[in-house]
Parts: structure tokens; sequence; C-alpha cells
């Protein structure tokens, strides 16, 4: 198992092979302007891109179809019908991290669940797919893992094997098979209602709106945006929240320019020691333990 492997680009990459079948690639710019990676897409292969800092754009070769990539944001492809090139520009001070699997590995992670995957499932299996979704909070929190785990134990493998299988999971999960069968999805308007009442939400992130402010301003019924909501984002209203803010909280740890109480109040918590509590019950340490965690930026 081959692990952490540097390039010799102008952009710092690491990258973990963890077998034939699956890697993974992060890729950090620290150059004051655009970088460009050419990469070749086997058809064999399902890539996904994130973005977690930054921004980047994907452009498919030969014919210069560009796809922008935004911090928070995701991309998948996958061309069961030929291989492909493609030039990954990665902006300044952007990060973006890279995860590929066979579809033959992810038939096999997914042998009983075949029909719910869009790739897997007999009908489309020969379909090119392009997919563009948001990076949940807790993908986040397994890439950043997976980004800063170093250890040259027996233990390496069976921990990105488990990393990269909770990675596959979490993107997979059926938030696409939830929007499938979720009723509300079906009506566009409910679901620009619910997306603009998640918006309002993120907005606001230290001083959230109230469920009956959010409900009048969305312009559905309480039921209707909760029921709405857990069934589009996979959480309650305020649970999504949560994950959110603990997600900005971990950020602003990792670029070490606040205090663990300055976050806190960033983030609306009147009482430090609470804001604590919820970080620890997520990520099952406390911030300042997951700071002193943290190995060496690459």
């Amino acid at each position: 198992m081959e692990l952490f492997v540097k390039y010799t680009h102008k952009s710092k990459i690491r990258e973990v092979k963890i077998s034939s079948d699956i890697y993974l690639s992060f890729i950090e710019n620290t150059l004051n302007q655009t970088d460009t990676i050419k990469k070749r897409i086997d058809k064999r292969f399902i890539q996904l891109y994130f973005c977690t800092r930054g921004n980047a754009a994907l452009i498919l070769k030969p014919d210069n179809q560009g796809m922008p990539l935004k911090a928070g944001k995701s991309f998948l492809i996958y061309t069961p019908n030929n291989d492909l090139s493609l030039n990954l520009n990665i902006g300044q001070e952007s990060e973006v991290a890279v995860a590929a699997i066979s579809i033959k590995k992810l038939h096999k992670l997914f042998l009983e669940n075949v029909e719910q995957i869009p790739f897997l499932n007999s009908r489309c299996i020969t379909k090119k797919f392009y997919i563009e979704k948001e990076i949940l909070p807790a993908i986040l929190m397994v890439l950043s893992q997976m980004k800063h785990y170093s250890s040259n134990t027996v233990l390496e493998k069976l921990y990105f094997n488990a990393k990269i299988c909770e990675l596959f999971a979490l993107y997979f999960h059926t938030e696409q098979s939830k929007m499938d069968k979720c009723p509300f999805f079906a009506n566009e308007n409910d679901l620009q209602r619910i997306k603009y009442a998640r918006d309002l939400l993120i907005k606001n992130v230290s001083h959230p709106p109230s469920l009956n402010n959010l409900s009048i301003q969305s312009g559905l019924s309480r039921y209707k945006l909760k029921e709405g909501f857990k069934n589009i984002f996979g959480h309650t209203i305020y649970g999504y929240l949560l994950d959110h803010k603990l997600n900005i909280a971990r950020e602003r740890i990792e670029e070490r320019k606040m205090q663990v109480q300055e976050v806190a109040y960033l983030l609306g918590y009147e009482n430090p020691s609470h804001f604590i509590k919820a970080f620890k019950k997520k990520y099952g340490v406390t911030p300042k333990k997951y700071l002193a965690s943290l190995q060496k930026k690459f």
C-alpha cells in the first residue's frame, strides 16, 4: 500500500494509493495564480472531485467542456464508453481532493443495492454521468481526517480502507435515493423554497431564524418545511445548522487564526462551554485537543 507519494509539480500533491482499484489525491495550490494539472480519466473508474477551499474548474478534452467547482461543491465524472483527458484548473490558495474507484470495486461494495446507484443500475450502465453536489459536513470531516493522518504502523491500511468506505458510503448514501423518493422533490417550487430556507440558515448562522420565521419566509407550512428539509438534506433543520456550524468551527480552528472562545462567539454561542461540548460530541475531542492533533500541513 502506497501512502502520500509526493509528485513534482507547482501545486503540492499527495496521493494515497489504497489498492489498484481505489486511490485518493489531495491537491493544494499555494501559488498566487491558477495552476493546471492534466489528468487521464480511465473509463473503468468513477472519479469524485471535492473542492474544500477556493475554486477550481474541470475542463474535459477534446471538446473543452468546462465545469466550475467552487468551495463546498463536489463533482462526479463517469464515462463508461471511452477514456477522457481532463485539465484541472485549480485557483490560487485553493484545495481539491480527488477520490477514484473502479466500477468493479464499487459494484462489490454496494452489491445488495446496485439498483439504487445510477452507474450500477442495469438501465443506465452505459450512460455517462456528470453530477454536481454539495459536500456534506461529514464528508469534509472524513477528508480532513485522511489528509492529516500520519502513521507508519501496520494499522495504516486498515485505517484508510475503513475511511474510504466511509467516504463512499456518505457520498452514495441515499441522498440521491431520498430525493428520488421524496414527494417534495417532484415539486420544483417546493424544492426551491426548501433550499431557500436552507440558505437563510447558512446566511444567519450565528442568529438563525425561528421555525415560524423560516416557514413564513419560505412560504411553506411548518410540517411541509420540516419533512421536506429532512428528506432532501438528510437532517432536521437545526441538526443541519449545527453540523454546518461545527464544520465552520473546525475550519477556523485548522486556520489557527482564532481562539476557541472567539470561534464560539462567532457562531452565536453565548457560553463557550456549550460550544466545546457540541464540538466534542461531533468530533470526539475538544477543540483544543483537535488543534493539537493536527499534523503540519504539507
